[in-house]
C-alpha cells in the first residue's frame, strides 16, 4: 500500500521546470513540422507528387516540366532544413510569418495543377 501511495504521489507532483522545459520544446518542433508539412501539401499534396514522380520515371515529362520538377524536389528539401533551423533556433518563437520559409519556386504549383 506505501508503494502505491508513493507512486500516487509521484505522478500527482507538479511537473518540474525541466519537464515543462522539455514539454514545451517537443510541442513546438511538433507545431513547427506541421507547419512546414502544410505549407508543402498545400502546393504539392502526397496524390499529386506520387503522379508527378510516376510520369518523371516513366519520361513523360518535358524538358522544361523536368527542371520545374527539380526546382521542385529542391524546394521541399530546403522546407525541411528551414523546418529543422527553426527547431533549433530558439530565436525563431513564430514559425508561421511567410517570411520564415523558402518561396515556391515558379512553375511548381502550375505543374502540379497538371497533374
Amino acid at each position: 500500500a506505501e508503494d502505491a501511495i508513493a507512486a500516487l504521489q509521484e505522478v500527482s507532483a507538479p511537473p518540474t521546470d525541466e519537464a515543462v522545459a522539455a514539454q514545451a520544446a517537443t510541442d513546438r518542433s511538433a507545431a513547427i513540422k506541421a507547419a512546414c508539412s502544410a505549407r508543402i501539401l498545400a502546393v504539392l499534396d502526397l496524390y499529386t507528387t506520387s503522379n508527378i514522380t510516376g510520369a518523371s520515371i516513366a519520361g513523360e515529362l518535358d524538358d522544361a516540366q523536368m527542371v520545374t520538377f527539380r526546382a521542385g524536389r529542391a524546394w521541399v528539401a530546403a522546407m525541411q532544413d528551414t523546418s529543422r533551423m527553426l527547431i533549433l533556433d530558439p530565436a525563431w518563437p513564430d514559425h508561421t510569418p511567410d517570411d520564415a520559409w523558402p518561396m515556391v519556386p515558379d512553375g511548381v504549383a502550375e505543374l502540379a495543377a497538371e497533374f
